[in-house]
């Protein structure tokens, strides 16, 4: 009875796997720049044509624009959950971390519009959410911490910033968007230090 060398069907099947990602990846990487160059509502074959697969391929893996456009929200999620890792024991943490969520934001402009037309709708999108807010949660315990965050200033109030530029750059061109980015950052940046405003002077504004 001769023996059956099953090594050769391990490899297909690794090697499918590794084309099934390297497609993955190229639809996100090119779904990113179609997003924010040519807008949320390019058509999906530039995205298509760009990544250099068919559109068979596009549909194995996402189901729609808004799986594409969570694709890339968890792209940088896994970035920033890296990037914590890295950056753990620096005080301004919670500071440096809401930047680069915001200067993202800036860049993924055309990816927010597509998120915030159904907001909450896509499960995967709920979850990304959520360790959002676990990312926030720890880098702002370790500026708090280290005093240079106010102890006031809590997880909801960095989710409010992060609502607050979504909300301004979903209205502006591509190219302003960057600038907007960081003018916010200029205004609010220093709030975080210092603590929310006393009630009493939003009373008499």
């Amino acid at each position: 009875m001769g023996v059956v060398d099953d090594a050769a069907p391990r490899t297909d099947a690794v090697s499918r796997r590794r084309d099934a990602q390297r497609n993955y990846d190229a639809l996100v990487a090119a779904a990113e720049i179609e997003f924010a160059t040519a807008g949320p509502d390019v058509p999906l074959d530039a995205v298509v044509r760009r990544a250099g697969v068919g559109r068979g391929t596009l549909y194995r893996h996402f189901a729609d624009r808004r799986a594409l456009a969570a694709a890339i929200y968890e792209r940088y999620t896994l970035e920033h959950e890296a990037w914590i890792a890295e950056h753990a024991a620096e005080p301004d943490i919670a500071l440096r971390l809401l930047a680069r969520m915001v200067g993202i934001q800036a860049r993924t402009r055309g990816v927010m519009v597509i998120l915030s037309r159904d907001p909450g709708g896509h499960r995967r999108m709920r979850g990304l959410e959520d360790r959002t807010r676990a990312l926030l949660a720890v880098a702002l315990e370790r500026s708090q911490a280290a005093g240079v965050v106010a102890p006031t200033v809590t997880v909801d109030d960095l989710l409010l910033v992060l609502g607050m530029v979504e909300g301004a750059l979903v209205g502006l061109p591509f190219e302003g968007a960057p600038d907007a980015a960081e003018r916010v950052l200029q205004l609010v940046l220093p709030a975080l230090t210092r603590g929310p405003a006393d009630d009493t002077l939003l009373h008499h504004a």
